[in-house]
């Protein structure tokens, strides 16, 4: 059993508004509560600004959700697909979570669109430069897999609950152990503390 958080970019683009915080924390209430996990599928266009005073004053405004996510952090899995954009506010969110897959072309996180950084610094860049899926993988480090497709990421993210325990209670599932790539540890740490080494070196060892 899992508590599932989706966007649907049909409506409104995806856009939050009081109602959509309502609903989010009363699921994250319920993982609270039960422990499930929690995955998020992301395509919201942020915040809506109509309903402005609503999502950001209220007790139960977006401020609950990330506060939420952050009680739950250590305590159950949260998993996060990033299928289009996550902008403004809604990019806390997969920010919280303890892995983001992202496809690639469509998703991207950002505090304000590329538009809004030109008017304001001058500076001109493109959606994908300032909060695109590889961006993130490879500079950032808010995405951790960048994936083809929407099916792929959310394939990914089944594997990854398949290795977890569902809340911190629990240990993970037993697996059979595999062999060791390698055997030789040579040079696979260096002598020098503060020199710099490639970690997949090590765990191919263990």
């Amino acid at each position: 059993k899992v508590a599932v958080i989706a966007h649907d970019f049909a409506v409104k683009a995806g856009s939050w508004g009081r109602l959509t915080c309502e609903k989010q924390i009363r699921i994250l209430e319920r993982a609270d509560r039960d422990l499930l996990p929690v995955v998020y599928l992301v395509d919201s266009a942020g915040g809506r600004l109509t309903e402005q005073l609503g999502f950001f004053t209220d007790r139960r405004g977006a401020s609950r959700i990330f506060q939420l996510q952050v009680a739950l952090s250590g305590r159950v899995p949260q998993i996060c697909c990033l299928h289009g954009p996550s902008a403004a506010g809604g990019a806390y969110m997969p920010a919280f979570t303890d892995w983001v897959g992202m496809v690639e072309g469509n998703a991207s996180m950002y505090l304000a669109s590329p538009r809004v950084a030109e008017k304001v610094t001058g500076e001109l860049t493109t959606l994908e430069e300032m909060g695109g899926a590889v961006m993130h993988a490879s500079v950032s480090g808010c995405g951790d897999e960048v994936f083809g497709s929407d099916w792929e990421a959310i394939a990914a993210a089944r594997l990854l609950l398949s290795y977890l325990p569902d809340n911190w209670q629990e240990r993970p599932q037993d697996a059979t152990p595999a062999q060791p790539a390698r055997q030789d540890w040579e040079g696979a740490i260096p002598a020098d503390e503060s020199a710099g080494y490639d970690i997949r070196d090590v765990v191919d060892r263990l």
